[in-house]
């Protein structure tokens, strides 16, 4: 079971302060007020079944749910399998978090569950539109890279941040259609898979952990400013066979379909998050473009890969 923080810090997910009991790895802010209290409630021994309520959102991979979300008369309730419940108040200002005891489930994930899917939930409830993306900023424009997990955004966002790009988050970013489109981050660390865990090696004056998920946490200098100016969308193709960046723009109409692909959170039915969600990226690629990019793919990870992805969208936009 995770560990309460020593002292109580409200951190920033996408704009989102949090007060939390639960260290979690986000910035955080000197502040007194916030918009989330966290806190610790009873352990939870049987996580197997839905929790109760109507269910807004689920995912299921094979025939077992990792996560359900439902609605109740009090709330909302996210559930974890062999982790544990977050049960949030109705009006979204307060997060009870049970964890499950039992020492072969997985409690110790739930730090990075809350700064992750939960967040997310919580975002999206608020009215938010919310891309599973990682993202950098490069001579004050953002690059998102968009794809469900696995798919080599934080390790092509890595590859950028040792270019010399500058973090804006990784896997919840936060994006307003505007006019003029711009995305909000969060996160402060990239979480990187085993496949990628040398990038971090260009920048030995960055200290760099082992996260609760057995992968190597990298954070890189943060971008300064909240919002920022959202210049592109990539939705990296990693290869091993490809030997240089090839870069196809998809068509607006194509885009967002694309984009709805790879949702942050599985199996919403709430209507109105859905319909937000359409409306939002309908009127994103109209403005932002979209790239599907074929990305050569190591480890040893080509050099010439970040100054081929920064010219193609910032390039475009000076």
């Amino acid at each position: 079971m995770p560990e309460a923080s020593e002292a109580v810090h409200v951190y920033v997910q996408c704009g989102m302060r949090i007060r939390s009991e639960i260290e979690m790895h986000l910035p955080h802010l000197p502040s007194s007020e916030w918009d989330v209290d966290v806190r610790w409630g009873p352990p939870i021994v049987d996580t197997t079944p839905p929790p109760p309520g109507e269910v807004i959102a689920s995912y299921v991979q094979g025939e077992v749910a990792w996560y359900t979300a439902t609605a109740t008369d009090e709330g909302y309730i996210v559930r974890f399998r062999d982790c544990g419940d977050f049960v949030i108040s109705d009006d979204l200002s307060c997060i009870e978090v049970s964890p499950n005891p039992d020492p072969s489930g997985r409690a110790d994930l739930l730090p990075i569950l809350l700064a992750g899917t939960v967040s997310a939930i919580l975002l999206s409830l608020a009215g938010h539109t919310v891309l599973h993306a990682s993202a950098v900023a490069a001579d004050d424009t953002a690059i998102a890279f968009v794809g469900q997990s696995g798919r080599g955004k934080s390790t092509v966002a890595a590859l950028l941040c040792v270019a010399g790009a500058s973090l804006v988050t990784d896997d919840v970013l936060v994006v307003d259609a505007g006019p003029p489109p711009t995305c909000i981050g969060g996160a402060n660390e990239l979480r990187l898979r085993e496949g990628a865990s040398s990038i971090p090696h260009a920048r030995p004056e960055i200290a760099v952990r082992t996260t609760e998920d057995d992968r190597v946490a990298f954070a890189p200098p943060a971008a300064q400013a909240a919002s920022i100016s959202l210049g592109g969308i990539v939705i990296p193709a990693p290869s091993r066979e490809a030997q240089q960046v090839e870069a196809a723009l998809v068509p607006p109409s194509t885009a967002v379909f694309k984009l709805l692909a790879f949702p942050r959170v599985h199996g919403w039915t709430r209507r109105e998050v859905l319909a937000r969600e359409f409306a939002t990226l309908s009127e994103l690629v109209n403005s932002v473009p979209v790239y599907e990019v074929v990305i050569p793919w190591g480890p040893p990870f080509d050099p010439a890969v970040a100054p081929a992805i920064i010219e193609l969208v910032v390039g475009r936009n000076r």
